[in-house]
C-alpha cells in the first residue's frame, strides 16, 4: 500500500512540473513598431524594433514580412535591407493566436546625388 501512495505521489508531482494545469495564457493584445515611417536611400539597412504588450504576453514572437521582397527585404530580427527604388511596407505581426499586426511603410530613394534633367544631362549636386 505504502508503494502504490508513493507512486502515486510522484506521479502526481511529474504530471505538475510538465503540464501547465492553473496557469492562463496571456493574449497578446498589442504590437507596436518603432518606426512607422521611413525614407532610406537603395543599398541602405536599418533595424526595426517590434514592441509586444502586455509585457507578461505568453507569446512574444513576432513574424516580419516585406510586401515586395525585390524593394526590401526583412529578416526575423526586424532588420531591413533595401534593395531597389520604391515604396514597401514592412509587417510585424504576433504569432499569438490573435494575430495583432503593425506596419512600417518604407520609401526608398536613388542612392546617388545625380539628378537628371529632360534632356538627359547629369549634373552633380
Amino acid at each position: 500500500m505504502k508503494s502504490k501512495f508513493l507512486i502515486t505521489a510522484l506521479l502526481g508531482v511529474l504530471i505538475g512540473m510538465f503540464c501547465s494545469c492553473g496557469k492562463d495564457d496571456v493574449s497578446v493584445n498589442g504590437i507596436s513598431i518603432n518606426e512607422s515611417n521611413l525614407t532610406l536611400k537603395k543599398g541602405e539597412t536599418t533595424a526595426l524594433v517590434a514592441t509586444i504588450t502586455p509585457e507578461d504576453a505568453t507569446n512574444k514572437n513576432v513574424i516580419w514580412s516585406s510586401s515586395d521582397e525585390s524593394i526590401a527585404t526583412v529578416s526575423q530580427n526586424g532588420d531591413v535591407v533595401t534593395k531597389k527604388i520604391g515604396k514597401v511596407i514592412i509587417n510585424a505581426k504576433s504569432s499569438d493566436k490573435n494575430n495583432i499586426q503593425e506596419n512600417c511603410e518604407i520609401t526608398i530613394s536613388s542612392s546617388d546625388n545625380i539628378q537628371y534633367n529632360p534632356y538627359g544631362d547629369k549634373q552633380q549636386w
